[in-house]
């Protein structure tokens, strides 16, 4: 009875690890599904990216204004862009 057990576990776990081996194989890294993109969305993907970092620094200079510290303390801007990155 315990080797039913035994042989439900292990044909259980091959089954799982089958699958992750499979998925892992087969589903495309970013940098393959981006390659593989026509050159317009490629260029949506890029200027979207663009816009978000735009933003993101934009946040960034806007805290360092209302900050009192000078804008090149480097221990200033690691904390603000936690901040931007948690909110």
């Amino acid at each position: 009875m315990a080797s039913q057990y035994f042989k439900g576990i292990l044909a259980g776990g091959l089954t799982l690890g089958f699958g992750y081996l499979l998925m892992k194989v087969v589903t495309p890294t970013k940098e393959q599904l981006y390659e593989k993109l026509s050159p317009d969305l490629k260029h949506k993907i890029d200027s979207r990216e663009q816009r978000e970092n735009h933003i993101a620094i934009m946040e960034l200079m806007k805290k360092v204004a209302e900050s009192d510290k000078p804008i090149y303390d480097q221990y200033q801007l690691r904390e603000l862009q936690k901040e931007i990155n948690k909110g």
